[in-house]
């Protein structure tokens, strides 16, 4: 990917992989380019709805630069995005769900809810890790 996004090819499978890429890599610069100046981002994490791409882009700056950060004193503060399709609502939309911490000793179980926001569907996840 070159760092520019043709927005008529957008799909909301590319969102979710940019999504993903990410947090995976800890650099939220690709993903933020797909924000349309009155973009809405919702999080377990937030605790009120972020409004506006540069509020979701000094949020998502911080956060990452804070999980890199804490990662490298203490591995159980790393986080590993995954992609999926969604199981409720809208079945097989494209979503990223989140782990932190011990990804080795995590057996996850996945119930995944949707939320249309504009025309993106986004995620919220539960997960529960048995030998922790």
């Amino acid at each position: 990917m070159t760092g520019v996004i043709d927005m008529d090819y957008l799909t909301e499978e590319k969102a979710a992989y940019l999504f993903a890429r990410a947090w995976n890599r800890l650099n939220p610069e690709g993903f933020l380019a797909l924000l349309a100046p009155e973009a809405r981002y919702a999080s377990q994490w937030v605790f009120e709805e972020l409004v506006g791409a540069s509020a979701i882009a000094a949020y998502l700056r911080g956060k990452m630069a804070t999980v890199r950060d804490k990662a490298r004193k203490d591995p159980s503060a790393a986080v590993r995005v995954e992609r999926g399709k969604t199981a409720e609502g809208r079945r097989g939309r494209p979503c990223a769900f989140m782990t932190q911490g011990l990804f080795e000793k995590c057996r996850p179980r996945w119930f995944l809810r949707s939320r249309v926001t504009g025309s993106f569907a986004t995620t919220s996840a539960s997960h529960s890790c048995s030998g922790l």
